[in-house]
């Protein structure tokens, strides 16, 4: 955090650097982990072509190496050969101790920086790294095969359909069943409203309902 004049080692650090350190660190972890959980002699390894299967499963995230600027396993071992390599039977294979700390790969990733920016300085410029960013995460497709599902508004009422040979009438009426027609009364006048009822009371008075 502090290499004698308040900065820290990975001051200079691009984007390069910190992906490959992290790189370096998490192929580190796979290599043992992977040994420790086979726990069999016979199997301390898996072969380099399932680098990116095993990335996937330790890690559940995808390992694509030509974001590297490289076409195989092989180029990105290279990169980062301080840490692992493939052996003479193919295999990945860890070449620190299980126990090595993070300053360790830190400081690794510094002396390949600083070596990078030499051969640059010297113009050779295939010392340049051309790694390629990956893009932000999609969103998931809700559907495989579905486009997007339509506005979450309340479903309109069916329209009224009038009455015609197709749609016979029910209920005595196009529209469906509805109230009774008004009919008056006998006569052709209204019914005389009812009196008001009275309540008496010891006050004097009462009060209507």
């Amino acid at each position: 955090m502090d290499i004698g004049s308040g900065e820290p080692l990975f001051f200079n650090f691009a984007y390069e650097d910190w992906t490959l350190l992290s790189t370096r660190y998490e192929l580190h972890l796979l290599a043992h982990a992977f040994r420790k959980d086979m726990n069999d002699p016979d199997r301390v390894g898996f072969v380099e072509t399932h680098l990116a299967f095993y990335y996937n499963k330790y890690f559940k995230k995808t390992l694509t190496v030509k974001n590297f600027g490289v076409a195989e396993n092989s180029g990105l071992v290279e990169l980062i050969k301080e840490t692992v390599e493939i052996n003479a039977k193919n295999m990945l294979e860890a070449k620190l101790a299980e126990d090595a700390t993070l300053e360790k790969f830190v400081k690794m990733t510094e002396e390949h920086r600083r070596e990078r920016q030499r051969r640059m300085d010297a113009g050779d410029e295939t010392a340049q790294l051309k790694f390629t960013r990956p893009g932000p995460p999609q969103a998931k497709q809700q559907q495989a095969g579905k486009g997007p599902q339509a506005p979450n508004h309340p479903p309109r009422r069916p329209a009224v359909q009038s009455a015609g040979y197709n749609n016979p009438p029910r209920y005595g009426s196009s529209y469906g069943a509805q109230k009774r027609p008004y009919s008056a009364a006998p006569g052709g006048q209204y019914p005389q409203a009812k009196a008001p009822r009275s309540y008496g009371g010891n006050y004097g008075g009462g009060y209507r309902r």
